[in-house]
């Protein structure tokens, strides 16, 4: 996953990827295709993938040839949670067919975890945001097509180390942003959010690298104009704090954020182990220590090397991972279709994404969006607020129902037989909201565009899930 390694044996102002790249890494092929990929890479220690892609080489995006994944399935029928593993090399280095960049698969495919390895556009080809914009379309191309792959779409996690450590936990903390998503790569319609964070020595923010390295005469320069974070906005990083707090993950923590396992070496030279902390203390407050863990690995380098693959700390990884991506028990609360897994969080609907005409009393269309809801007896008693942020528009009220909505049209007099069990209103409203005493069962939430305003019900609307 990181390939800014531990076989790197001098470190430059201008970054550390100088002149060519490392062993057994390069950036993405161009015409004459990649060089030879090596099978083992000296003086670094990491498990080296065995397994072969069933799926290679598909196109989440169109914009660039490196907006590609290979996809890799465990036995079974699935549908299966997914983990998205994010290689580093300081934003300009890397490559999905690199065996750094797939280190782990083999062990998440023996834990029944289906692997997404995917590229993004380096900074030599594109500046930030692309990185992250092309990451979050990979996650909503992914859930786009779970039923083709036999992915669990409400289970999806993202591992990444060093440059992957940051475009992870910004995968974990933005979900939403409009900044960030890159929707006009594809797949609008569907959600970035992402269920579990695995953060290996990933930098949040730039600014404060080398003032944390302070004392520290080997270690990277980060405020260079040639850095690999200057190469990655466009500009010397100190000169555009405004681009560096855009992608700093902590500028967008709130409690829809997604659990995280953050891990860090105290002898890493490329990023101070001072980010994970800052990132940590960041989310702690927001999220609870049930959805944070910061691991410090003593004398532990950069790169992901033996203390990182240890048994002992791979059960570690994997505890977190089964805890948020496979523990049924822990999400019979949970939000059951679509991309959405968290009760409480920020998502995002196209009130004009079908199946979503409906037919009510007569002839009378509406349109909107739906979300399923499966609610378990752990929940019994809480209270759900359900808020859309419309701005002075009044673009849609809001219903809830019991039952999953199925099917291409719902008659709500004659299919359903019955009333909804709240409503905001019966015309669209600036801001619409219900409250609701929470019992368990299945239940479907309707953000509801009347056939009059047709021409605002193609825009996308944010509605937030909370439960007290």
């Amino acid at each position: 996953m990181d390939n800014s390694s531990n076989n790197m044996k001098t470190m430059k102002p201008g970054g550390p990827f100088p002149g060519n790249p490392p062993p057994g890494m390069h950036g993405h092929g161009g015409a004459g295709g990649h060089p030879p990929i090596l099978t083992t890479i000296p003086g670094v220690d990491f498990p080296v993938t065995a397994a072969i892609a069933q799926h290679p080489d598909l196109a989440y995006a169109a914009v660039s040839p490196a907006q590609k994944l290979d996809l890799y399935l465990p036995q079974g029928a699935g549908p299966f949670p997914l983990v998205l593993l994010i290689h580093g090399g300081g934003f300009m280095l890397g490559d999905k067919a690199d065996p750094m960049s797939k280190a782990g698969t083999d062990q998440l495919l023996e834990h029944g975890y289906a692997v997404a390895v995917v590229n993004y556009r380096l900074s030599g080809e594109a500046k930030a945001p692309a990185q992250i914009w092309d990451v979050k379309t990979a996650v909503r191309w992914l859930r786009a097509h779970a039923g083709e792959y036999h992915l669990d779409a409400g289970r999806f996690g993202a591992w990444g180390g060093s440059a992957g450590g940051n475009l992870v936990a910004l995968l974990g903390t933005s979900c939403g942003v409009q900044a960030l998503e890159g929707f006009e790569l594809g797949c609008p319609t569907e959600s970035s959010e992402i269920q579990a964070v695995v953060d290996w020595f990933g930098p949040v923010d730039f600014l404060l690298m080398d003032q944390q390295f302070a004392g520290s005469p080997d270690a990277q320069t980060h405020d260079a104009p040639d850095s690999p974070e200057s190469a990655l906005i466009g500009a010397p990083i100190q000169t555009r704090p405004d681009l560096v707090k855009a992608i700093n993950p902590i500028t967008y923590i709130s409690p829809s954020a997604a659990p995280f396992l953050i891990q860090h070496g105290t002898a890493d030279r490329l990023v101070p182990p001072g980010q994970s902390q800052m990132l940590h203390d960041a989310l702690l407050p927001v999220l609870g220590k049930e959805k944070v863990t910061l691991t410090l690995l003593q004398d532990a380098p950069h790169g992901g090397g033996p203390r990182f693959w240890s048994s002992t700390n791979l059960e570690t990884v994997f505890g977190f991972l089964d805890k948020h991506l496979k523990d049924r028990s822990a999400s019979e609360g949970l939000l059951e279709k679509g991309a959405q897994v968290n009760m409480d969080g920020t998502y995002q609907a196209n009130m004009a994404a079908g199946p979503r005409i409906f037919s009510f009393r007569r002839n009378m269309n509406f349109y909107g969006a739906i979300h399923n809801l499966t609610i378990g007896e752990q929940d019994r008693g809480k209270t759900l607020q359900v808020e859309v942020d419309t701005g002075s528009h009044p673009v849609c009220w809001i219903e809830l129902w019991p039952g999953h909505y199925e099917g291409d049209w719902v008659n709500w007099t004659t299919d359903r037989g019955q009333e909804a069990l709240m409503r905001s209103g019966s015309q669209p409203q600036p801001n619409p909201a219900i409250t609701w005493k929470i019992e368990p069962g299945k239940y479907a939430l309707y953000f509801v565009a009347s056939s009059r305003t047709r021409e605002v019900s193609d825009t996308l609307i944010t509605y937030h899930l909370k439960t007290t």
